[in-house]
């Protein structure tokens, strides 16, 4: 795609965007990850953390960071509209990237209990490996639809290499 082709689609997306829904939507799991991050305060498996691991404070934000990027992404791709040729199948491949949306959302936070309360890093690695598998995925159902969402999406992709490095790091510490 040539830059003023890309400049169009983002902006005709921008003008797409119902931000009730965007904002629910982000607010909805961003909430979801504070009840599983708070539930998990005091019950710690571990007190020794490797020296890649972020200051307490700045993970738990970047958490609801992704947290919140994953949420707009799936409220970008709930409110778009399809204009043109193949709606029949870009609706298709919207309900297949809504339900692969909710699963991972799901694994995403299941990683939470699962490394800091029961201290399973290899289980916690293998879901930070099919969350990658499955936003990649991801990424291809949405890009045809909405290059906002396909680019919260690598944003939040970007936060779960960190989570599966810092995964296998606890599992090599320990």
């Amino acid at each position: 795609m040539k830059f003023c082709e890309i400049k169009r689609r983002v902006q005709t997306e921008l003008a797409c965007i119902r931000p009730v829904t965007l904002g629910v939507s982000a607010g909805v799991c961003v909430l979801l990850g504070a009840i599983f991050a708070v539930s998990l305060v005091g019950k710690p498996s571990c007190v020794l953390l490797p020296n890649a691991a972020l200051p307490s404070f700045l993970g738990v934000l970047l958490q609801f960071i992704a947290y919140a990027l994953f949420g707009a992404a799936f409220g970008i791709l709930l409110g778009m509209p399809f204009y043109g040729e193949n709606t029949r199948a870009l609706h298709m491949q919207k309900r297949w990237a809504l339900v692969l949306f909710s699963c991972l959302l799901v694994l995403c936070y299941a990683w939470t209990p699962v490394v800091c309360k029961a201290g399973s890093f290899l289980l916690g690695a293998l879901l930070c490996g099919v969350i990658l598998l499955g936003v990649a995925v991801l990424l291809l159902f949405v890009h045809r639809i909405s290059l906002l969402c396909a680019a919260a999406l690598v944003l939040f992709a970007l936060w779960v290499v960190y989570l599966l490095y810092f995964t296998v790091l606890l599992l090599a510490f320990f």
